[in-house]
């Protein structure tokens, strides 16, 4: 008995999968549910959200989708920003792999900028394989906003995203005190700015 008990106590919980829908009917909701080092996978469909990741403790967690951006679709419909970590989530990884992300709204005043994913959290992002389409801020960044943390984005295609007042910059992405960053493969065409 104490030997099962020991080995008990030295084991750590393994990282879990949990599935949308099929598991939970949301991303965000399987964000929430999600424990550190747990990944959220995404099967086809179009899913209409926001706010994901908002108000939640910092973990490290993975969403991607089962089979790539152009049949996994994250759209706002002009409601609000996708993704918001608006938490402390500093020395936590936050991995989003795979999506359309589309029509997301920083216009709310929720955020200061990014349509799409706006973090203010320390986090350190992983954004790559994605297209971010038709994301638009009245802010900076029409589809990213990062603070602080590290950033890697590759291998996204940016393309009709933009800031919509005067005085704001960066069309696609705008990055402030980000600890270290890399950008790597990523394409961007008919991003826009009234200013910048």
């Amino acid at each position: 008995l104490w030997m099962t008990a020991s080995m008990g106590l030295c084991l750590g919980a393994e990282a879990a999968t949990l599935r949308v829908p099929s598991q939970h009917p949301t991303i965000r909701q399987a964000v929430s549910a999600a424990a550190n080092d747990d990944t959220v996978l995404v099967a086809d469909g179009t899913y209409h959200e926001w706010w994901i990741g908002s108000s939640m403790p910092g973990k490290n967690v993975k969403v991607t989708s089962e089979n790539g951006p152009t049949r996994t679709v994250i759209d706002g419909n002009g409601v609000d920003i996708l993704f918001l970590l608006n938490t402390n989530w500093t020395g936590k990884t936050f991995e989003i792999n795979g999506f359309t992300i589309r029509n997301g709204d920083c216009e709310t005043g929720v955020a200061p900028g990014g349509g799409a994913i706006h973090s203010r959290s320390g986090a350190d992002i992983r954004i790559w394989n994605n297209i971010f389409e038709s994301n638009r801020s009245a802010y900076d960044g029409g589809a990213i906003w990062l603070e602080g943390g590290n950033a890697f984005i590759a291998n996204n295609v940016f393309t009709g995203n933009g800031c919509y007042r005067s005085g704001w910059t960066g069309g696609a992405v705008y990055l402030r005190s980000v600890e270290a960053c890399g950008v790597a493969n990523n394409t961007f065409f008919g991003n826009t700015t009234v200013s910048g």
